[in-house]
């Protein structure tokens, strides 16, 4: 079990930086051992215990430098511990801030295999003009249906501005990739650059359905109101 004064320095490391606060974290001691867990995602945590030499603390620690996991020996001091804790945290924080993009790029796959799903193969091919013509017309009424929820949702007069002026830019720039992609690529595009607006449905699902119900016809033209004169 570590000494009081041990302690305090782990305290002391907590507060020391302003993104965490010590209620945040569980510290737990047992014979021989020593937890500290945050509380809100509990896999993170940093366990020391005797080591197998003597003088010698084993560190088990997540997340660790770069991978999910580190474990390595350290002094038993107070200072090797002290340090151990500072640069777990230091990884704790950097991971934490990553985690909404992680998120974001799961959300991107799973509406990306959701809509595949639901459409089958994507063509290997490319837009006509036709067609291209028919995505820029049908991306204004997909924007025009994201706009309905952000005018609706969003908590004020500068978040509201500011979620209009992103999606007429993203808008914009698939109305412009639409003759430089093929369509399967164009659809994953679709899905990374307008995903982010899910956020404004409350519930993911009804942003799909709001995508598939645009984007259907286009990838799928025999379940278009109408049919390429130029075919």
């Amino acid at each position: 079990m570590l000494r009081e004064s041990a302690v305090a320095k782990i305290v002391e490391a907590i507060q020391g930086r302003a993104f965490f606060d010590v209620s945040d974290f569980d510290l737990k001691a047992s014979t021989g051992s020593y937890t500290i867990t945050y509380r809100h995602t509990p896999e993170y945590h940093v366990h020391l215990s005797h080591g197998s030499q003597d003088g010698a603390l084993d560190v088990d620690l997540s997340p660790g430098s770069v991978m999910r996991t580190d474990e390595y020996s350290i002094g038993a001091d107070i200072g090797s511990i002290v340090e151990a804790v500072r640069s777990w945290l230091g990884f704790l924080e950097i991971d934490l801030h990553a985690e909404p993009v992680a998120r974001q790029v799961q959300d991107q796959r799973r509406a990306l295999d959701e809509l595949q799903e639901e459409f089958g193969e994507l063509p290997d091919r490319f837009f006509t003009q036709y067609e291209a013509a028919e995505v820029r017309r049908r991306l204004d009424e997909l924007a025009e249906m994201i706009r309905g929820h952000i005018e609706q949702e969003a908590v004020d007069d500068a978040e509201r501005a500011a979620a209009l002026a992103r999606l007429e830019a993203e808008i914009d720039n698939l109305k412009e990739s639409a003759e430089a992609f093929k369509v399967r690529v164009w659809v994953s595009k679709v899905v990374s650059k307008l995903s982010g607006f899910g956020r404004w449905y409350g519930d993911n699902r009804l942003w799909l359905t709001d995508v598939a119900k645009v984007v259907k016809p286009l990838v799928l033209p025999e379940s278009a109101d109408s049919n390429d004169p130029s075919e």
